[in-house]
């Protein structure tokens, strides 16, 4: 049962975490296309320099996986408090220490996803 458990919140934090993620991306990516279009209208660059310089995602994504993964664990675990489900799981005798060191772990994983994709991407 405990492992369904930790499956469940695994998924629902990590579901959050992406579509934050995606959401921030988005956003900041829209922006710099925006000013790089400025820059390609202004200075009379190609269109082929702009499609390259907007299509670099990835030093975007890296600046906001820890800022989404923060946001994403706050409103899982708000959510998991409204819907009274970490009080269920305390009364049904699962430890308040275990759902920390399942958020510890979880949060690992990320820092290590992170490490790993700024060094190597």
């Amino acid at each position: 049962l405990k492992n369904k458990i930790y499956k469940y919140f695994t998924k629902e934090i990590l579901k959050s975490f992406i579509v934050i993620l995606f959401a921030f991306t988005a956003i900041a990516w829209t922006v710099r296309a925006v000013n790089f279009l400025d820059l390609i209208v202004d200075d009379g660059h190609s269109l082929r320099l702009f499609i390259i310089l907007t299509l670099n995602i990835t030093s975007i994504v890296a600046k906001f996986i820890p800022l989404s993964f923060l946001i994403a664990l706050i409103i899982s675990i708000l959510k998991f408090e409204r819907q009274n489900e970490l009080i269920i799981l305390w009364t049904s005798g699962l430890s308040k220490l275990n759902i920390v060191n399942l958020f510890f772990l979880i949060s690992l994983i990320v820092t290590i996803f992170q490490l790993i994709f700024s060094i190597y991407i």
